[in-house]
């Protein structure tokens, strides 16, 4: 799953001014999403100290840029559902890679290609060669990864889900019946050149 977090800091610029950043930091990105300059009015200054008036406005400044903050995150999450294979599985609103390690295999959603070594060399196909048409991709196990170019690591992730060779696949999209899923059923069109009832 996709896992965004976000936080707000403060920098006074000058006797009255701050600029508040938003920072937004996903799997793959860390960036500033937003920024806001706001101005404590002279008066907040004049405030007498004792009776906390200085810190509480602030803290109202402060609240509101989250809260900006936080709604723009939401906006900014990356959905690829519609582009997910239907025989994907369910539950994943957003799919960089799936690896399949019963083949040793990884299929790029976003650019639709599966990613397979040949010799000692990844490359990339719209199918699989036949030397994997036994693989069954409705029914073989697929394990979601969420990071870039995770081939170029494969000693890790094959060691790690060695253990699910053989084991059935999660529900698949091409088995719902939940709506958000009508455009991924479509995805028909790039299987492999062997099963895929």
């Amino acid at each position: 799953m996709l896992k965004t977090c976000a936080s707000v800091f403060t920098h006074r610029m000058e006797e009255e001014a701050y600029r508040c950043y938003a920072i937004t930091v996903s799997p793959n990105t860390l960036r500033i999403s937003a920024v806001f300059n706001f101005y404590i009015p002279t008066l907040l200054h004049n405030l007498p100290a004792k009776k906390g008036m200085k810190k509480v406005i602030f803290a109202l400044f402060l609240s509101a840029a989250l809260l900006t903050a936080h709604a723009q995150l939401k906006v900014n999450i990356s959905v690829n559902i519609d582009t997910q294979p239907d025989w994907g599985p369910t539950g994943y609103d957003h799919v960089d890679y799936y690896y399949m390690p019963d083949i040793d295999c990884y299929y790029d959603v976003p650019n639709k290609q599966y990613v397979y070594l040949s010799g000692k060399t990844w490359k990339r196909s719209a199918t699989l060669p036949a030397k994997y048409g036994h693989f069954d991709l409705y029914k073989g196990y697929k394990v979601v990864i969420n990071k870039p170019k995770p081939y170029l690591h494969s000693q890790t992730y094959r060691t790690k889900y060695a253990q699910y060779k053989g084991h059935a696949s999660e529900p698949v999209i091409r088995d719902s019946h939940d709506t958000k899923y009508e455009k991924a059923k479509n995805n028909r069109g790039h299987h492999n050149e062997g099963k895929h009832h």
